[in-house]
């Protein structure tokens, strides 16, 4: 009988949870290989197949990795929920007497010191597409010279006067730090690349020097929202971004819509195309009419439980 595929994070958080408990009653830590011993061929192909767990050494419940890429703070009152290593890079999971916000600051404000910063400099909620709600943390991937990789820290309460504090590292996608940097000496660059006398190449200039106003979205109340990625040509710009909350996907739908709608946006249509909630606006840029276009899709697939349900979310604007 085939195993539905969450289990694999079930057995995993079970797993981390439950040698957490274990080290607060035992004199020795309970290290992942033995408990990755008692696990069953069919639940080990779940880990490896669904979570990237191969092997016990890759997950130490209670535990901190050895070799970590990236300094994990130490948050007050902070109990070590455990650490695993997956294809793409690394998680780490705490647990600490501070609420949300407070552990979100005190954690980034650690990483800064030990010369981690903001992978997409220059870029806050005032110059986003998607913004962090007005009370919610805004949510930066973080980088470091000479670390080939990027960290995002993500706080949210775990139960009254506590908090859970995710560390996610990502190996995959390495572009610089900060990113959208020239790699080469900029003399050397394509006489025709339109970055090759900038410090940081912005692709939405070209849009908005033909009157195309960037809309401000600010996610529902209660949300938090990671940094806008933008891709831009001279007539199409795609800014995309993942937001966590409880929100439904129609919520969020009707949420961004009026957003837009309040900043000039004209509704089209909505309609539901392989699983993803699209709906269509008409914008005005100068004397130009583009077409907009707002998807959402749930990610049903993902059962990560150290993080809040995630919708992905895209926004892309065509002109003429």
């Amino acid at each position: 009988m085939r195993q539905p595929f969450w289990q694999a994070s079930l057995v995993l958080a079970s797993l981390l949870l439950g040698g957490a408990q274990a080290q607060g009653t035992q004199a020795a830590p309970v290290t992942g290989a033995p408990l990755f011993e008692r696990l069953s061929p069919a639940e080990r192909q779940l880990l490896l197949s669904v979570a990237g767990v191969s092997s016990g050494d890759q997950f130490q419940p209670g535990r901190l990795l050895p070799g970590l890429p990236f300094p994990a703070p130490a948050l007050p009152g902070q109990q070590v929920i455990g650490s695993v290593e997956q294809s793409d890079g690394i998680r780490v999971v705490v647990r600490t007497s501070l609420e949300a916000n407070a552990a979100q600051q005190t954690a980034e404000k650690a990483l800064r010191a030990a010369g981690w910063q903001n992978l997409y400099p220059g870029v806050d909620n005032g110059g986003l597409i998607f913004q962090s709600s007005p009370t919610e943390q805004y949510v930066s991937p973080l980088c470091r010279p000479g670390v080939p990789g990027s960290l995002t820290v993500f706080a949210f309460e775990s139960e009254p006067g506590s908090s859970q504090v995710s560390y996610q590292y990502s190996s995959l996608g390495a572009q610089g730090c900060p990113a959208n940097m020239p790699q080469e000496d900029p003399t050397q660059l394509n006489f025709y690349a339109p970055y090759r006398n900038q410090t940081v190449y912005r692709p939405a200039d070209r849009l908005q020097e033909r009157g195309v106003k960037l809309p401000r979205l600010a996610a529902p109340e209660g949300a938090q929202v990671e940094a806008t990625n933008l891709t831009s040509g001279d007539t199409e710009l795609t800014a995309y971004t993942s937001v966590y909350g409880t929100q439904s996907t129609e919520t969020l739908r009707q949420h961004y819509a009026a957003a837009l709608q309040a900043q000039g946006w004209q509704l089209v249509d909505t309609r539901t195309l392989a699983g993803q909630s699209v709906t269509r606006f008409t914008f005005r840029a100068g004397k130009e009419e583009g077409v907009g276009t707002l998807s959402l899709k749930a990610r049903t697939d993902l059962k990560d439980t150290t993080r809040p349900p995630r919708h992905d979310v895209q926004l892309e604007l065509q002109l003429p």
